[in-house]
């Protein structure tokens, strides 16, 4: 009896949904952005955040200008992260976006989700 209790409860910790900062921070994690800040160093913000039922979408783009010659954009990138699953989605790969991940990705879901399920007994 004892385990399904705690099976339960640790269900219904694993789901709770995440919070916006949450997702922000998922998605100034995501492999690209990364590379952006570390390659050149781009100061990344959030240009545009919309809400929906099942998470935010983003827009992401760097502070600073591009740098280089020629035509260049300081968009870092389109995001869709899902409130209940934490997934972070990359709009802009493939013809209708691709799940992204990273070591520092499935670190800060793990302690999102630690955090939700509070103290353990």
């Amino acid at each position: 009896m004892f385990a399904v209790i705690v099976g339960a409860a640790a269900l219904a910790c694993g789901t709770a949904p995440i919070t916006l900062e949450q997702a922000k921070q998922l998605v100034l994690a995501a492999p690209n952005i990364r590379a952006s800040v570390d390659q050149r160093h781009a100061r990344p913000f959030f240009e545009y955040v919309e809400a929906g039922p099942m998470g935010w979408s983003f827009d992401v783009k760097a502070r600073n200008p591009c740098s280089g010659r020629g035509q260049c954009s300081n968009l870092l990138g389109h995001y869709a992260v899902s409130r209940r699953t934490a997934t972070v989605e990359d709009l802009d790969a493939g013809s209708d976006g691709r799940v992204v991940t990273s070591a520092r990705m499935a670190a800060l879901r793990r302690r999102f989700q630690h955090k939700a399920c509070g103290p353990r007994p």
